[in-house]
């Protein structure tokens, strides 16, 4: 047997909300349960004051307290390498207006496994989001559309956990809201892009660039990274320096942000996957009349070890007191045979980082 290696997966009660889609774990729950037929392992309901959470060094910690479910391979009888634990939700009817499940989760550990979204019908099965290996620190969060599908009335969703050799996943706040498609609309002009659907808070800047970014599916063979990050298997914003001369560059723009009294915060992820292929920059645009000025906020160059990074950004007031935009800028450098991407953009045009 294993020892000292966890795989735990968490649900906690933040707040009280009646949709039957939220579930708390502070009572039998109604919407979600172990698959009795799928020869997986069993969640365990378990309470964060008692002793054993104390001691377990590999269980992260939450900022909220209250019950969860776990699946540990710590004490576990028999050997649960490799295997897997399924929480199944309830029997869920298609809507035509599109469904969309939101949770956070924390992926701990080179070698912590597998998470996986899955969507189940009578037709197959559907893989819809997926995470593996060790993600960067902390709590991340995640929104995942549902897709309309008119052949099939019913379907389950599936959040599956497959055992690594060591490490740890947590998911907390699952929210289901079954008649209404994922928003990437936010408080105060704030918004998110995941590149998943058509783009309407930022587009290619018109004048003054030498090409364009491109919208590409990560299994496309046109270079750029193999994985997207929103799901593992969508969409990212590439720019391919193949062809291109030094310093020519390409810009991404949004539409017009609100000014925020309080600043803004902004968080992307980016690949950069050769040395020299060029530099990544982040500005915000002021305009004072018809004159349009430029800061950087943020640059990066070189190689970025061929993976997804996580970067966040903090706007002050000062930069923020009047309407402004965000610009992404790629520049390429000597070596044109890489690519930059972008993936996840998220402002929160409401206080700073």
């Amino acid at each position: 047997m294993r020892t000292g290696i966890t795989l735990i997966i968490i649900f906690k009660t933040l707040f009280s909300k009646s949709d039957a889609g939220f579930t708390d774990f502070e009572t039998p729950s109604k919407d979600w349960f172990n698959a009795l037929f799928r020869n997986a392992a069993s969640w365990k309901l378990h309470r964060d004051d008692k002793p054993s959470w104390k001691t377990s060094p590999t269980l992260p910690l939450d900022h909220r307290r209250g019950s969860f479910l776990y699946f540990s391979t710590s004490g576990s009888a028999g050997d649960v390498y490799k295997k897997s634990a399924i929480l199944e939700s309830k029997i869920l009817r298609n809507s035509n207006r599109g469904s969309c499940v939101s949770f956070w989760y924390r992926i701990s550990g080179r070698h912590a496994g597998v998470l996986e979204l899955k969507r189940v019908k009578r037709t197959g099965t559907d893989l819809l989001w997926k995470r593996k290996g060790e993600q960067t620190v902390g709590w991340k969060y995640v929104k995942v559309a549902i897709p309309i599908n008119t052949k099939a009335k019913y379907y389950q969703l599936i959040i599956e956990a497959n055992l690594g050799s060591g490490g740890s996943i947590a998911i907390d706040d699952i929210d289901l809201d079954e008649n209404r498609s994922c928003t990437n609309s936010l408080e105060n002009g704030g918004f998110i892009v995941d590149f998943e659907n058509k783009v309407t808070s930022m587009k290619n800047k018109v004048y003054g660039d030498h090409f364009d970014w491109v919208i590409k599916k990560a299994t496309s063979s046109e270079g750029g990274p193999p994985n997207d990050f929103t799901s593992g298997m969508g969409h990212y914003l590439l720019l391919k320096t193949y062809g291109k001369r030094t310093g020519q560059k390409a810009s991404y723009v949004s539409n017009g942000i609100s000014r925020s009294d309080h600043g803004a915060c902004l968080s992307f992820y980016y690949f950069i996957n050769e040395q020299r292929v060029g530099k990544l920059t982040v500005s915000i645009l002021s305009k004072s009349g018809w004159v349009s000025t430029a800061k950087i906020l943020w640059s990066n160059t070189g190689n970025q070890s061929g993976n997804w990074k996580f970067a966040k950004v903090s706007l002050p007031k000062t930069l923020t007191s009047q309407s402004y935009d965000i610009m992404f800028t790629g520049t390429v450098g000597t070596d044109n045979s890489g690519s930059l991407a972008i993936d996840d953009i998220t402002l929160k045009n409401t206080g700073v980082c």
